[in-house]
């Protein structure tokens, strides 16, 4: 489980955190629509996204009818 982990606070010039988000993201009636390749896809766009505004992957997976992430990334705007 997620709080069982050592808490890892990131730092800025005024501010200590740890603030990490969990995304779920189901389909419409818990349809059972993604497919092996659509799930492959999904992947490579969440890895693209989050390499490039810098966000990390803390774990996630896919299945048939939902995504899940769990991600954290920094205060300060780059």
């Amino acid at each position: 489980m997620l709080m069982d982990r050592p808490r890892v606070h990131r730092n800025s010039i005024h501010t200590t955190y740890d603030i990490k988000y969990h995304l779920v993201w189901i389909m419409k009636y818990r349809r059972e629509v993604l497919t092996d390749k659509i799930e492959k896809r999904i992947k490579e766009l969440i890895r693209e996204i989050c390499h490039t505004w810098k966000i990390k992957i803390v774990r996630g997976h896919a299945t048939k009818n939902h995504v899940q992430i769990v991600f954290l990334f920094s205060l300060i705007s780059r």
